[in-house]
């Protein structure tokens, strides 16, 4: 078996280097949508967070205090849900606000 580094080991380097923690830039972090949130070019709430994994477009939504719609067609169908998160908390957490089998159908309610 073969051990690959990967972009962590990087991470790591970098964060000796420079001797501070990185932060995360991409999703679910709502920091890359806060400058466009702060110049009133983005409205959360007429913003809607469309995404096919609930622990990352999800939270990113609720993060950003956007509405959220998980699409079933990724790894994630709402009615598995509750059986990839068993803690009720993490439950929650990852909760859509909408969830539609396809985005296809999303067609029929615009």
């Amino acid at each position: 078996m073969y051990h690959i580094p990967d972009t962590g080991s990087i991470v790591s380097s970098i964060e000796s280097c420079v001797d501070r923690a990185v932060m995360q830039m991409g999703k679910p972090n709502p920091l890359i949508c806060e400058g466009l949130i702060n110049a009133g070019v983005l409205k959360t709430e007429r913003t809607l967070m469309i995404g096919d994994c609930c622990k990352i477009d999800v939270t990113f939504g609720k993060n950003c205090g956007f509405q959220t719609l998980l699409v079933g067609t990724g790894s994630y169908q709402l009615e598995k849900l509750h059986n990839i998160y068993p803690n009720i908390e993490d439950y929650r957490k990852y909760i859509p606000d909408t969830y539609l089998p396809a985005l296809g159908d999303l067609l029929t309610f615009l």
